[in-house]
């Protein structure tokens, strides 16, 4: 199963937007979080597992044949 992509979407007031300007500093905070937990999941769904252990809220998009979306859900940015 393929990657398509990790969102990360800002939630206020139950809306949801793309995160522009701090998405390669969450993300970074993420991959800190796996390397330090040693997780090393290899399909989307376990990433979205450790994610989610690590206190992530994740949305796992369906399956197409570009890969499977993960929407990293923030309330603060």
């Amino acid at each position: 199963m393929l990657f398509r992509s990790v969102r990360v979407l800002h939630e206020s007031g139950g809306k949801r937007t793309v995160v522009s300007h701090f998405n390669k500093a969450t993300k970074g905070r993420i991959v800190r979080a796996l390397l330090e937990d040693g997780a090393d999941p290899r399909t989307p769904t376990a990433l979205a597992d450790a994610l989610r252990r690590l206190g992530w809220f994740v949305v796992v998009g369906d399956p197409t044949p570009k890969g499977t979306q993960l929407d990293v859900v923030v309330t603060e940015v």
